[in-house]
């Protein structure tokens, strides 16, 4: 103080300033993120603590899990998985290459982070615990919110994302959960899809160890890959200009040993203020775990499989090829002796039903005369209700039909095109084959058709298979003598069945060349929803044709195959031989090769079917010889 008092006035007032300055640096300097820290700089990941499963939540929804058996994370590097958008041509995410150090995800742009809580929550089933994440996509209006949670002894936890629409606009966008993923301490894995709940992931070398993402609500497309196929397919972003990929193509490499990734993809439409909900849950185990509530699955049309889609391994193709041969064969004896059965006791099988009928003599529906200014239209106003009544039973295939919605609507118009296309143009080609043959021939209605589709759609929710058997008729063929040789029958069945196969497969094929459209042309959306649907109905006519020709192959007395197996019986085994591998491959066991052909729910229910036709093969043989005997 002595020396101060000795300074000048204004040399004292220097060096309070100095000293000023230099407390306020030292504030700056030690007080954190509270001055040094940007502005939107993003809250800290926060940890659920559980066991066996510790799971770290960024607030850009990226997310790293550990796994008490192994040292590393079950995602590459800091944290490669995360959740994406399109919407408006842009690629919006958790740009994780572009806020981890370590990473090998592609950037996109960002989201602004709203909140970023917990975990909150006991661990227990009642009371789990919860992480909270709310996230602005740019400036888009869409706003979502992700809920992270976990219950302690689990080897899996629940994503849920409850999606916004906060714009005055009707959105339509795509959204994407996908992980570079890192087997049990290692880089690589194989492919693994559970066809059952749509759960989509991988499995180490050993297949000792499995994670995958499970769909609480079906899926528009998943896909297994190497990991920069993933990133790609979803797109990246340089500074504010984006590439949008394909989209996730529903294929799974499992006999590839590979650095590989995975992602379950959404399309969805929303208007001003309205939500959806999606979820799926990320599990892990010795096995491929599927969560007791999972209930997720895919989606009507992505069940189809497009000529990319198909499996190429010849593991699958043979156990197929020899699965249809057999199964044609056992076909094949049966119906031999079940159609001889039937022929040597006609007569006495007419008198029985002729018995049994309310009526005697024709149904007395066909005895109506109407005018015939008015039979056109009429039999043209049946043929609208009937097809209207057969496309809305077979919408139901789809376990998630809403006709009241406006997904639902393009199911029951898709089904109604495609089901008029292949019924009305087998039913016609043939009765046109018929009448340039000399054979008088008309179009006839079948109510009866109705009631087989009711009992296809029945069967197929009943062992919850997708797309489903999708078979009916809204009528057929009516001849008016049937003085022909077998050889006609055969020819004009033939003829039918061919020309619907050539139409179903050329449909099939020109899904490739619409598919690399959509590639190109991911940033337009509206193409895009054109294109879809296009690709959609595309698919849908392929299963149509597909699935009827099959049926309709089967030598059953009342199926144009029963006159070419009639005719000749080698004739209709190369016919139906490569149509039922066909739709065995395709549809019925698409990726289980030896044993796991043999035991998948589709053979045994064949199976089934095999053994209730011998059964019913047996009893008519035994109740005419026994007859004759008594």
């Amino acid at each position: 103080m002595l020396v101060a008092d000795n300074l000048p006035e204004g040399e004292i007032m220097r060096r309070k300033l100095i000293l000023i300055l230099g407390f306020i640096l030292i504030l700056v300097l030690t007080s954190g993120t509270s001055f040094a820290s940007p502005a939107g700089q993003q809250p800290q990941p926060i940890t659920i603590p559980g066991s066996p499963l510790r799971i770290i939540v960024g607030a850009n929804a990226s997310m790293q899990i550990y796994h008490q058996r192994y040292a590393s994370g079950q995602a590459y590097g800091e944290a490669d998985s995360g959740i994406f958008f399109w919407v408006n041509g842009l690629l919006y995410g958790s740009n994780l290459g572009g806020t981890h150090s370590f990473s090998a995800a592609n950037t996109t742009l960002p989201f602004t982070t709203l909140s970023h809580s917990g975990p909150r929550g006991l661990g227990t089933s009642g009371d789990p615990f919860i992480i909270t994440t709310v996230l602005q996509v740019g400036d888009t209006g869409l706003e979502v919110e992700q809920k992270v949670s976990y219950v302690n002894g689990q080897d899996y936890f629940r994503i849920d994302w409850l999606i916004t629409n906060r714009s005055s606009s009707s959105l339509t966008f795509d959204f994407f959960h996908a992980a570079d993923l890192y087997f049990a301490d290692s880089d690589q894995g194989y492919g693994y899809y559970d066809r059952a709940s749509g759960g989509v992931g991988g499995a180490d070398f050993d297949r000792s160890w499995y994670m995958m993402f499970v769909p609480a609500q079906p899926p528009t497309a998943y896909q297994e890959g190497p990991y920069s196929t993933i990133w790609a397919n979803i797109g990246s972003c340089f500074d504010t200009q984006c590439t949008l990929g394909p989209g996730l193509d529903n294929t799974v490499l499992g006999d590839e040993y590979l650095d590989n990734g995975v992602g379950l993809q959404w399309h969805r439409s929303l208007g001003p203020e309205e939500s959806t909900a999606v979820g799926d849950w990320w599990s892990f185990g010795t096995t491929p775990v599927v969560p007791p509530e999972a209930g997720g699955r895919q989606e009507f049309f992505s069940s189809i499989p497009t000529p990319l889609q198909i499996s190429t391994d010849p593991a699958v193709i043979a156990t197929n090829f020899a699965l249809a041969g057999f199964f044609a064969f056992l076909f094949g004896i049966l119906s031999t002796i079940f159609n001889n059965t039937l022929q040597e006791n006609r007569e006495e099988i007419n008198k029985m039903i002729s018995r049994w009928l309310p009526f005697k003599g024709p149904a007395p529906w066909s005895q109506w005369n109407l005018p015939g200014f008015l039979r056109f239209p009429v039999k043209l106003g049946l043929i609208a209700i009937f097809l209207v009544l057969f496309a809305l039973i077979n919408s139901f295939l789809d376990p998630a039909f809403n006709p009241f919605t406006l997904q639902g609507l393009g199911i029951f118009l898709s089904m109604m095109l495609s089901l008029a296309l292949i019924n009305l143009l087998y039913e016609g080609i043939r009765v046109v084959t018929a009448q340039r043959t000399k054979l008088p021939a008309s179009f006839k209605l079948h109510p009866l058709g109705i009631l087989v589709a009711m009992l296809c759609v029945l069967l197929s929710r009943q062992v919850e298979f997708l797309p489903g058997y999708l078979f009916g008729f809204i009528g057929g063929m009516a001849l008016l003598e049937t003085s022909a040789s077998r050889g006609r029958f055969a020819l004009i069945s033939g003829i039918g069945i061919g020309a619907v196969l050539l139409v179903g497969l050329g449909s099939w094929l020109l899904t490739l060349p619409l598919g690399f459209i959509l590639g190109v042309t991911a940033s337009l959306v509206p193409v895009q929803v054109v294109l879809v649907a296009v690709q959609s109905l595309m698919l849908l006519i392929f299963l149509v044709a597909l699935e009827n020709a099959f049926f309709e192959l089967l030598p059953l007395a009342v199926t144009a195959g029963s006159d070419i197996f009639t005719w000749n019986k080698i004739v209709w085994f190369l016919a139906i031989l490569p149509v039922f591998f066909l739709f065995y491959h395709i549809l019925l066991n698409p990726d289980g090769a030896y044993l796991n052909g043999l035991t998948n729910k589709n053979t045994l229910l064949i199976l089934f079917l095999i053994l209730v036709y011998g059964l019913l093969t047996l009893g008519t043989w035994l109740f005419f010889r026994m007859r004759r005997k008594g």
